[in-house]
């Protein structure tokens, strides 16, 4: 077993008393937002930390897949 796969699997358990969650995924409306939360941890704080852009996902016309007969 690799060691990325041991972190996945790692990954998916839930955070314990003992324990913190592995990742945690938060969504911001903007990316100065989530720089705005980058910068509330000191330099010396072991944290990965990315802003990543979110898909958009926008409402389009229904479709006639699932429409009642």
């Amino acid at each position: 077993m690799t060691a990325a796969t041991l972190w996945v699997l790692l990954a998916l358990l839930p955070a314990g008393h003992d324990r913190p969650p592995v990742m945690v995924i938060e969504r911001f409306a903007t990316q100065a937002e989530c720089l705005d939360v980058l910068a509330v941890f000191p330099p010396t704080t072991r944290v990965t930390f990315d802003c990543m852009p979110s898909r958009q996902i926008r409402a389009g016309a229904p479709t006639t897949e699932n429409r009642p007969l």
